[in-house]
């Protein structure tokens, strides 16, 4: 109409019209939402030299191909196009092929990946693309009806399993070919005239169907070990994206990084060979800011000579992260959430629960502790770690300091901008600060710290504190609004499990002590807990907690129990030790049915008391389940039996 008034050609007149811009409010969202989605699902790097030199972030790889994650992002609510959703993707996030030389994976994750890498090249070579498994998520995903159900997860569901990936790989399996594959195994190797148990890379052959097999009995695991990962990662998430944060809550999360290695500029040959080497420990804590109610993170790096990383360093460091949060912070705290790896020395064994059920004694609040999920544990502490000895390293190789010592290291980093404190007026919510720790500032005469190990220990995702030598566990972590604030019952009790409480049993080789010192004394009670951190305690877990704490016995009642439960081993157990293969009998006697028999090996030996894990007969050989089968037995229905042969492929032949 225009046109023919104007007397302009159509496509003329649409070329100098103002093009009509959509409303970018919506898109602009999308595009931030997928930038911070992108983030989260990157898993963080402790390379030092992953260190961006120009803004000093720390590295952070995906491990998962950038269409799944773009399908996960549009299963939000969120769409945006693939291209869109790829240039959201941050500077600092990288991708899978983008990895130099990736190291520190999970085995389990990276044992099936090997293998669909090899079973991938037969896919092209045959040209059977519908037989193709891209990675080690897809391959759960196929045999599982959904990967955040845990009946799927755990291969309770009926309706799949690992039998799917023999349908979807069907027509590759009528191939007969041999290949060859790697994997990551246990060998016995030398070193220095002693027999070490090393993990190394060896090389397997057999056929298609051989590597289906092993596949198979892998992927049967994985889909647990990757649901207890995501589910742990996402109620970390949750606790630390709170807002606005608790006002007497703190949250922590931890890690010893590897040791910074003391380097020179200009270093002789003969320097080369002794290098000193530095201990480094990243604690990320989250907290309300004083000034306002958004969330502070402030990094807590402590800087030691010491070279023992054990659970004493840790509970040094603690006690003084608590000290400073309090007195320069001005904060109030009365409940630790601490995030960690499941590393048995440093944070989840029975030295560390001793400490964990000693909090209230020992840092004035109620304390739980959670753990990624195994193998899965990276996070903001790793982070942070590579940023501190990045920047050390290129100050030394720009030759503008010397660092030849923790000293020197300590010196740097406080005197440096790394060092961030809050200013005089105003707030900022990212802090950063120096802590050293001489070698005789840790601890580790604490005999009264020395209890017996917790029967499945392993399997512990959630611990807290009650009072003196009493914890609960559960088996996964729930961070839900529920379990947070305590006033309704937790609403992922089916996922995460129940509570349940143990009492920690002194060791029955722990020396005679000198009388009770104050913190005995003052935790010799019920009164060791105040009325309110108790209430809080008990509040917050639901009413399975509390059908648990109420089933507890009081001090006095323990240490009786303890006094009377220190039985001498007898003889009947004296001939068994631990890795030793026994046979186990199971029935009543004068009962109508037969009495049945079981293999396993021993893993505790408690008095009269024997811990054997079963193995489980699958006709012509024997092997370990895929859920530990594990047991306490009298010693009196144990015969010890000549070891098995054991082949490539864990099963058992007993002769």
């Amino acid at each position: 109409m225009r046109s023919s008034l104007l007397g302009i050609n159509r496509k003329t007149l649409q070329r100098h019209e103002k093009p009509k811009h959509k409303p970018m409010g919506i898109k602009k969202e999308a595009e931030k939402k997928a930038a911070e989605f992108l983030q989260q699902e990157a898993t963080q790097l402790p390379d030092q030299k992953r260190v961006s030199k120009k803004t000093g972030k720390s590295t952070l790889l995906l491990t998962q191909p950038l269409r799944d994650l773009h399908k996960r992002f549009e299963e939000t609510g969120l769409s945006v196009s693939f291209s869109t959703f790829a240039k959201c993707r941050p500077s600092n996030v990288k991708l899978m092929a983008q990895a130099r030389l990736r190291q520190c994976l999970c085995e389990y994750c990276t044992n099936v990946g090997l293998k669909l890498l090899t079973l991938n090249k037969v896919v092209a070579a045959q040209k059977v693309y519908t037989c193709n498994i891209k990675h080690e998520r897809d391959a759960v995903r196929i045999s599982s009806c959904s990967a955040t159900n845990k009946n799927c997860a755990y291969r309770v569901c009926n309706l799949c399993g690992v039998h799917l990936l023999d349908e979807h790989t069907r027509p590759l399996l009528q191939h007969v070919m041999e290949l060859s594959w790697h994997r990551w195994e246990n060998k016995i190797v030398t070193t220095n005239g002693k027999q070490v148990n090393r993990k190394v890379l060896v090389t397997k052959r057999g056929m298609v169907t051989d590597l289906m097999e092993e596949l198979k009995t892998e992927v049967a695991f994985l889909s647990g070990h990757l649901f207890r990962a995501d589910w742990q990662h996402l109620q970390f998430k949750q606790i630390k994206d709170v807002v606005p944060f608790p006002a007497d809550t703190i949250c922590m999360v931890m890690d010893f990084a590897e040791n910074f290695t003391c380097m020179y500029q200009q270093e002789v040959q003969a320097a080369h060979w002794h290098h000193e080497l530095v201990t480094v420990h990243p604690t990320v804590t989250y907290y309300r800011c004083p000034v306002c109610q958004d969330t502070t993170t402030e990094s807590l790096v402590f800087i030691s000579s010491d070279k023992k990383h054990d659970y004493h360093a840790v509970q040094c460091f603690t006690i003084k992260a608590l000290q400073h949060l309090r007195e320069k912070r001005g904060l109030t705290v009365g409940h630790i959430v601490q995030w960690t790896d499941g590393c048995g020395s440093q944070y989840k064994s029975r030295g560390p629960f001793s400490d964990i059920s000693r909090a209230v004694v020992d840092l004035d609040a109620t304390l739980e502790r959670h753990f990624f999920g195994s193998r899965h544990g990276k996070g903001p502490s790793d982070g942070e770690s590579a940023v501190v000895k990045h920047h050390a390293a290129s100050a030394v190789a720009a030759g503008s300091v010397i660092i030849a010592s923790a000293e020197d290291l300590f010196s740097y980093c406080s005197n440096s901008a790394l060092n961030k404190q809050p200013p005089s007026e105003g707030c900022i919510h990212f802090l950063r600060s120096f802590f050293w720790v001489g070698e005789r500032d840790v601890k580790r005469d604490r005999m009264d710290r020395d209890v017996k190990t917790v029967p499945g220990t392993r399997s512990f995702h959630s611990v807290k504190s009650v009072e003196k030598n009493i914890i609960l566990t559960r088996e996964l972590t729930c961070c839900c609004l529920a379990c947070q604030t305590g006033d309704r019952d937790c609403i992922s009790t089916a996922t995460a499990g129940p509570w349940s409480s143990h009492v920690l049993r002194p060791d029955s080789h722990q020396q005679p002590t000198q009388p009770a010192d104050a913190d005995d004394v003052q935790s010799s009670g019920p009164s060791a807990v105040t009325e309110v951190q108790f209430s809080r305690l008990s509040s917050s877990v639901g009413d399975d907690v509390q059908l648990a704490t109420a089933a507890i016995p009081s001090l006095d009642t323990i240490e009786k129990d303890q006094a009377s439960s220190e039985v001498p081993q007898d003889a009947s157990a004296a001939r068994f030790q631990y890795g030793s293969w026994v046979n186990v009998k199971f029935g009543t006697e004068g009962s109508k049915q037969q009495a049945k028999f079981y293999n396993g090996m021993v893993l505790q030996i408690d008095g009269r008391d024997i811990q054997v894990t079963f193995l489980r007969n699958r006709g012509s050989f024997y092997s370990f389940p895929v859920s530990e089968d594990i047991a306490w037995v009298s010693a009196e229905n144990v015969e010890c039996i000549t070891p098995p042969t054991i082949n490539s492929r864990g099963q058992h032949f007993f002769p």
